[in-house]
């Protein structure tokens, strides 16, 4: 029987990811991203709950803190499903059960910049990263993020398309939500919150953000509702993927509206 260091095996599963074991161990955040992406290549759909354990799970017995390393990776997966690598859409409703959430790989698929360089999105389960075999050297990981530069920009279009992938414009890509003052956002929430029906029950799960708490550790922001009153930023448990983010009022850490009086942010 022939043992190897944890240090050792993180870095040759990082080299099978395509990543650079010296800059980019397993367990960093690139390697955690790549592992994301190989997962969900052949487990979709799945529900985000079941792609992080299918990542966290490995690596019991090489990483210090399960814990710890568990949260990282939640983070993470949420900033490739933001990023666009992974998809997230509402499962099938039956029997007018609740609706869970499921992610999928989304298709290989690039954006140009004006600096000739390619960002990489999606996913393609038979390949490391979704480019030519001749170019999957020259893929830059900086965190979450897949580019691949090019001296001529009209030569690296052509020849992503070519292999495949769908060209996403960047406007298309960055396009965000209707722009609106957050003065307007609270009072649209805080009118819709007053006219929730009453709930007065403890919600199993729930969290919310405390105001009074230091902003420069997010994570420790957030607590169990004791004997709050007044109205909050929250999250609360669902059956299937990540917490739900709400809006509650409480009166002495009681929920006064609930299901379905909250109002989503």
């Amino acid at each position: 029987m022939k043992a190897i260091a944890a240090a050792s095996v993180l870095r040759v599963k990082a080299a099978e990811l395509g990543l650079d074991p010296e800059k980019h161990p397993l367990d960093s955040v690139a390697g955690i991203a790549c592992a994301l992406r190989r997962a969900i290549g052949y487990l979709a759909p799945c529900s985000p709950t079941t792609l992080v354990r299918a990542v966290v799970n490995p690596l019991s017995g090489l990483v210090a803190n399960m814990e710890e390393k568990r949260e990282a990776v939640e983070e993470i997966l949420e900033a490739v499903i933001g990023h666009g690598d992974i998809a997230e859409h509402e499962d099938i409703q039956t029997n007018s059960a609740p609706t869970g959430r499921l992610l999928y790989a989304a298709p290989p698929s690039f954006v140009m910049r004006k600096s000739g360089t390619a960002l990489i999105l999606g996913v393609a389960p038979d390949y490391r990263v979704p480019v030519p075999s001749d170019l999957e050297d020259g893929v830059e990981y900086v965190e979450h993020i897949r580019r691949l530069p090019g001296a001529d920009s009209d030569a690296l279009r052509k020849t992503l398309q070519d292999f495949g992938l769908v060209e996403l414009s960047v406007d298309y890509w960055t396009k965000a939500p209707l722009s609106m003052a957050a003065d307007r956002h609270l009072a649209n929430a805080n009118d819709v919150l007053g006219r929730a029906r009453e709930f007065n029950a403890e919600v199993p799960g729930l969290i919310i953000l405390d105001p009074e708490r230091p902003v420069h550790y997010y994570r420790g922001r957030w607590k169990e509702p004791k004997k709050e009153s007044g109205r909050y930023v929250g999250r609360r448990k669902q059956a299937y993927g990540t917490d739900l983010w709400c809006y509650v009022e409480l009166e002495r850490g009681m929920n006064r509206p609930g299901f379905p009086g909250e109002v989503r942010v």
